[in-house]
């Protein structure tokens, strides 16, 4: 089976898309895992406020900037906890927050900042209202799969808080503020 990770470079922000064209009048280019362009399987992508495309690979994390890939390297005397990178989101603030097999990173201004309270792999990561939130599966411990971030510290959400699920993976908000998402087998509105 052949891998293909297409990119279209959207950004409402950088104004680089006309709504008036259709997606068919403008270019497109493939990068493929066998060229060597990604160091594995793509698992999630997001862009952040500067413009860069991140994808997250189960060989690590690269850096799009519109002509090459850049592998990550983590700022000196840090490290990210695993190479197989789940997830990937934008904040607002411009940083970018990095989920892995075995928990959850903020990049953001050269400096990565770790959150060891939330161990698991960090399976989705949205923003809402200026806070970061995540889902959590394969979980070691009863803290819940539904985590926000306060400070420097994750608070997560279980059964005690209306989160009837052990593992939750994708994560949507909806228009009136509630979270989706689903576990194995459950579909949960919180």
């Amino acid at each position: 089976m052949r891998l293909i990770v297409s990119l279209l470079l959207f950004s409402p922000a950088a104004f680089a898309v006309d709504p008036a064209r259709m997606i068919s009048q403008y270019g497109h280019s493939v990068w493929t895992v066998q060229e060597g362009f990604l160091p594995g399987a793509p698992m999630d992508i997001t862009q952040t406020a500067d413009g860069y495309i991140w994808v997250g690979t189960r060989g690590g994390l690269v850096r799009f900037d519109g002509v090459r890939f850049t592998p990550f390297v983590p700022p000196p005397g840090q490290k990210l906890s695993s190479n197989r990178i789940l997830s990937v989101g934008a904040g607002s603030d411009g940083s970018l927050w990095i989920g892995t097999r075995v928990g959850l990173h903020r990049y953001k201004d050269g400096r990565l900042t770790d959150f060891p309270d939330a161990p698991g792999w960090i399976v989705h990561i949205i923003e809402r209202d200026g806070r970061t939130w995540f889902t959590r599966s394969n979980l070691k411990d009863d803290k819940g799969p539904l985590c926000e971030v306060q400070g420097d510290k994750a608070l997560c959400h279980g059964i005690n808080d209306g989160v009837p699920i052990a593992n939750a993976r994708q994560l949507a908000k909806d228009a009136q503020g509630h979270f989706w998402t689903v576990s194995d087998d459950t579909l949960m509105r919180w």
